[in-house]
């Protein structure tokens, strides 16, 4: 058998996700590595959890302790210093000249906070980002005040997202894909053409209606020169064909 395709879908709102390995020098391999995934539920608390563990074993380990800690919760530091504490308990561990077992299992904990620390940082530029670019437009808002309302450094934001406009797509992106599968499952449910364009036509209305706001900036930023071509292709009409 030949593996010829891996498909990983976009992370949609209320999901993020965080790497973070302890590097060997010279060959930049993993000594320890941690993946991590979370999603949030509509209460705004952890709905679903992955953690996993690559570098420390002879094979990439799930930690199904650490994600039960964690799902259910509402994703705080105490929450995150839990799964953390229980994050590599059962797994085997190598022991190379590179590093001992003890040294990897006590670095799986460590690394495992910071995969989950990543997560929760992209995810709070994310809302602050939303927040401010709702309230003082596209031009108005800037990375310094993004960092600020989001309570980390600019260096925690250019971290996860390249400029400004890496992060204002990143929104719109998700805005995109709500509308697109809003705008879907209104005309699946049509009594006939016409009935199914005005019920997406009315999906259309009523998602920008309650963000006219963030509406304004998409729109002004969609004919900029650099940045519109990009924007202008997230269109969801596109995706409905």
């Amino acid at each position: 058998e030949v593996l010829t395709k891996i498909s990983v879908p976009r992370m949609g709102k209320g999901e993020g996700a965080g790497y973070a390995k302890l590097v060997q020098p010279a060959s930049r391999y993993a000594i320890v590595g941690v993946a991590a995934y979370v999603k949030l539920g509509a209460d705004g608390n952890v709905a679903a959890a992955r953690i996993a563990v690559t570098g420390a074993g002879p094979k990439a380990t799930r930690q199904s302790a650490a994600e039960a800690a964690l799902v259910g919760s509402s994703g705080d530091d105490a929450a995150v210093a839990a799964a953390s504490a229980k994050s590599g308990d059962d797994m085997d561990y190598l022991g190379d000249i590179h590093a001992s077992e003890e040294y990897r299992r006590a670095m799986v904990k460590v690394y495992t906070r910071r995969a989950l620390a990543k997560q929760q940082t992209r995810a709070k530029v994310l809302a602050a980002a939303r927040r401010l670019f709702s309230e003082a437009g596209y031009e108005g808002a800037t990375i310094r005040d993004i960092a600020a309302a989001a309570g980390m450094s600019t260096g925690a934001v250019f971290a996860n997202f390249t400029d400004k406009s890496d992060l204002f797509r990143e929104i719109m992106t998700d805005d995109m894909e709500a509308l697109h599968a809003a705008m879907r499952d209104a005309a699946s449910r049509g009594r006939n053409v016409e009935d199914s364009l005005l019920k997406v036509f009315v999906v259309g209305y009523t998602f920008y209606k309650t963000r006219l706001q963030l509406a304004r900036a998409a729109f002004s930023v969609s004919w900029d020169k650099d940045g519109g071509p990009t924007l202008r292709s997230l269109s969801p009409t596109a995706a409905l064909q």
